[in-house]
């Protein structure tokens, strides 16, 4: 460069941070009251900058000229405005930055297309940044995964009487994505809010996990020597989609955003009365499309019940059938263990009476059972008893409200007609069963089993 074109340059990097400085919250007091108290730096008041000013316009004058007799580097006015653009951006950088600046998070999140239907949930994961100044970007699924993906810039800020951090994005598209998360410190591991989107038509909304990722970390220090985009990377994941990235998922995390009515919701499309609103609650029905109710693990869960036929020794209640229950649970496992992950229904044994408590321990393992039930795919309820009551009958009422898919294997005769309708039952339209109910009767147990097995066998592969 000339020497012109140098001290020009100079100026218009000086005049830059000048501006930028008048842009923050303190403005231009704020700075020369840091520079004076902070940094000891004094010399840039408004007087002074005047000065500066015009210094510059006059050896831009002299070299447009010709070549000055000394070096542009050392001229005192290039000298103070380059240490004033050296302090220009400390200053920026410190006033830029607050706890949250400089983050970035994992934003995991329950996917259903509202575009599609009876198709499977997944695991979403995007991919959260902060920077300094309050600014953020959101990285969206990319378009293989979902055609109507965005991606989002926008603006974060902490809300002043509540630790809670709020993002307001937008992308490119004209959808508008909203986040709240409460927090404890800005170092906390994972933290869990809300989002909502919308999209100019329907407004989603849902739960989100936010995971930390550490920038000091090997992990992302990795990442980082290559592409941020490349390498950590949002995408969507299921037993069946990416299926290596969600095993590497914290089992934590799975288990908790695995339950769509608890993490997704999509309200319908805006009803203007009362009537058309009710009409729209006429049609809809709880119990309909069952692959959408639950994001599975690497395989599909079978839980298997058997009614009991019990005595009592000790205050402990002993399953008679028991031997039969455990009989049938390692008959599948070992025919289909490497499709499905089998779990019998748990029972109280001594050592957990002796320990809890009767009561205790059998309230346990009933919610645990209760638990498993709500987030597996198939039910196998053994009925081997016609009048005998016990906690079967709940789990398969449970089952049911959960709305999966049942298979009831029963001795002929001890069930009701009206449960062995019950499958058979059409919603309002009289399209689809509203229930998936496979019900399988026999005479003869031993001589039968090998058709019941292959029953089983037939219903799971179908709907899994």
């Amino acid at each position: 460069m000339t020497d012109k074109e140098q001290l020009e340059y100079a100026l218009a990097d000086f005049e830059d941070y000048k501006s930028r400085i008048d842009q923050t919250k303190f403005k231009y007091v704020g700075f020369l009251t840091w520079l004076q108290e902070d940094r000891g730096v004094k010399g840039f008041s408004g007087g002074n900058l005047s000065n500066l000013r015009s210094s510059f316009r006059t050896w831009i004058g002299k070299a447009a000229k010709g070549k000055l007799a000394i070096e542009v580097d050392s001229l005192d006015c290039v000298v103070k405005a380059r240490k004033f653009v050296f302090e220009a951006k400390c200053y920026l950088d410190k006033q830029g930055k607050d706890e949250f600046s400089d983050k970035t998070w994992y934003f995991y999140f329950f996917y259903l297309s509202g575009r599609v239907t009876g198709e499977h949930p997944k695991l979403g994961r995007a991919i959260l940044c902060t920077q300094k100044f309050g600014k953020c970007t959101f990285k969206n699924v990319g378009l293989a995964d979902d055609p109507n993906s965005d991606d989002y810039i926008g603006d974060y800020k902490k809300l002043k009487d509540n630790k809670v951090l709020v993002f307001d994005l937008n992308s490119n598209g004209e959808r508008n994505l909203h986040i709240k998360t409460p927090y404890k410190t800005n170092d906390d591991d994972i933290q869990v809010g809300s989002y909502n989107v919308f999209d100019g038509e329907r407004l989603y909304s849902g739960t989100v996990i936010l995971e930390q990722i550490r920038h000091d970390s090997a992990d992302f220090s990795s990442k980082q020597e290559d592409d941020i985009d490349t390498e950590l990377t949002a995408k969507l994941m299921s037993h069946i989609r990416n299926r290596e990235d969600f095993d590497e998922v914290n089992s934590t995390i799975l288990e908790f955003l695995s339950i769509k009515r608890y993490n997704y919701s999509l309200l319908p499309q805006a009803h203007r009365t009362l009537d058309s609103l009710q009409v729209f609650m006429d049609g809809y029905s709880p119990f309909k499309r069952i692959e959408e109710r639950f994001l599975e693990g690497l395989k599909p869960r079978v839980f298997i019940a058997s009614q009991t036929i019990s005595k009592r020794t000790d205050g402990i209640e002993v399953q008679v059938d028991g031997e039969r229950l455990k009989r049938i649970t390692s008959d599948l496992e070992e025919k289909l263990g490497s499709k499905y992950e089998f779990r019998s229904s748990y029972k109280v044994d001594k050592e957990m009476a002796k320990k809890y408590g009767i009561y205790k321990a059998q309230a346990a393992v009933s919610l645990e059972n209760l638990k498993f039930i709500r987030n597996c795919r198939f039910c196998i309820f053994y009925f081997p008893a016609k009048k005998e009551i016990s906690f079967s009958t709940v789990q398969i009422g449970w089952a049911l409200s959960s709305t999966k898919h049942i298979i009831v294997v029963y001795k002929n005769g001890n069930i009701s007609k009206r449960l062995e309708q019950f499958s058979d039952q059409k919603n309002k339209s009289g399209e689809n069963a509203i229930f998936s109910i496979k019900k399988i009767g026999y005479d003869h147990l031993e001589l039968e089993q090998t058709r019941i097995y292959d029953e089983i066998e037939r219903f799971l592969e179908v709907n899994s």
